[in-house]
């Protein structure tokens, strides 16, 4: 196939931002992991495992880029039917983390299916909005994209309520950005509310979990040794420029300080002005890739740019938000940076995705009318509207 020749050529176009914003965020989680697993822990196969996972994420994304998005509409399908396989499976064959089963062990690897589920989910619903453009406001639209949803949410919430409510948070966002019924989208809130209540104090969707820490959120005990505590004392014990690479005093007592508390030992050793900077480096992410989405030529594009986007602004502010005691803890990884193969590899494919959408033939920024270099003005309405025309064709098969 074409796409696949195209590979061959190493040419990486697309937003400039995003691309940046990418290469900064793995420096950033390629020194943060030497720092508190080499310099620190001194174990060093984790860090060199890291750095091959960083490569790899390169690699992905730079393969996602290069094919043309619009065959997602085509596979979206498929690639969900793959992400519920995979849930079942972790459900009853899963590696437990924690008091969870979350992880497939596939031998020389462990695979976290709803890190691939989430975007799944999001190509699928994408697909749905842009297709039924016509009849939005209808029920069969909204109940189309309730059983996805529902399906792919009610698979991980028996094992992971705080990716479950992540998830159907950028579900219904894109819901409410693809105008469906208002009516529907908030009765689906107060299912998922009552749902909640349910679970409450048993073990369905580890409710048991959740009450036990939203006990501890709204009843700190500060003297337990809890990963929480450790990442409150790291973060107060720097200052605006930090103690500098390495100096951290808490990452050698941490088991999480590679992973979901990364955050706590980055602001320990950059300081409060490292924090900004890379608070600002997510916000500078969330704000070109919603750019990107608002000048796609097709509706397929424009929603699964914002979905991906979503999805990954979203997972980074709880992980912030954990860290500095604002909500409690979830288990979510802060994108791009924590340790985490599964997550990382993942989530650089699809930010490709976004990077194909950005490359200028997908992108409807170009003026109704250019100049030729002869002064001659023509007229690339007609051109653009065939192009959109023929995208759509794409996302209804």
């Amino acid at each position: 196939m074409k796409w696949l020749k195209n590979i061959r050529t190493l040419k990486f176009e697309g937003d400039k931002g995003i691309r940046s914003a990418f290469i900064i965020l793995l420096a950033v989680s390629w020194a943060t992991v030497f720092t508190s697993s080499v310099l620190i822990g001194g174990e060093y196969g984790l860090f060199f495992k890291h750095t091959a996972f960083l490569f790899g994420a390169f690699g992905v994304c730079y393969l996602s880029y290069r094919i043309p998005y619009q065959r997602y509409a085509v596979l979206g399908n498929a690639l969900y039917f793959f992400a519920v396989v995979f849930l079942i499976l972790t459900l009853f064959w899963g590696q437990s983390t924690g008091e969870a089963q979350r992880r497939l062990d596939f031998g020389l690897f462990t695979f976290q299916p709803s890190e691939f589920a989430k975007y799944a989910l999001v190509l699928c619903i994408s697909k749905v909005l842009a297709k039924e453009r016509e009849h939005i406001k209808e029920w069969k639209t909204f109940r189309t994209i309730l059983i996805y949803i529902a399906i792919i949410c009610g698979l991980i919430f028996t094992q992971n309520f705080s990716t479950a409510a992540m998830i159907f948070v950028v579900c219904f966002a894109l819901m409410l950005i693809g105008r469906l019924n208002f009516r529907y989208c908030f009765a689906s809130v107060a299912f998922l509310a009552l749902l909640i209540a349910i679970s409450l104090g048993t073990d369905l969707g580890r409710g048991n979990t959740m009450t036990s820490r939203f006990d501890s959120y709204l009843h700190p005990n500060y003297d337990e040794p809890s990963q929480i505590n450790y990442a409150t004392a790291a973060i107060g014990s720097s200052n605006w420029f930090g103690k500098g690479p390495g100096k951290s005093e808490i990452a050698n007592i941490m088991t999480q300080s590679h992973n979901d508390f990364i955050f706590a030992i980055f602001v320990e050793e950059c300081g409060i002005l490292g924090c900004v900077i890379l608070v600002f480096i997510f916000v500078f992410l969330l704000y070109r890739m919603l750019f990107v989405a608002r000048n796609a030529k097709g509706y397929f594009g424009k929603f699964v740019a914002i979905g991906i986007a979503l999805m990954i602004s979203i997972q980074a502010l709880i992980n912030m938000l954990v860290v500095v005691r604002v909500v409690p803890v979830t288990g979510q990884t802060l994108p791009f940076v924590s340790y985490g193969g599964t997550s990382i590899l993942i989530t650089s494919f699809f930010l490709g995705v976004v990077l194909n959408i950005s490359r200028p033939e997908n992108q409807n920024i170009n003026k109704t009318k250019i100049l030729k270099s002869n002064g001659e003005q023509i007229d690339i309405e007609h051109d653009l509207q065939q192009e959109n025309e023929q995208e759509e064709n794409v996302e209804q098969q």
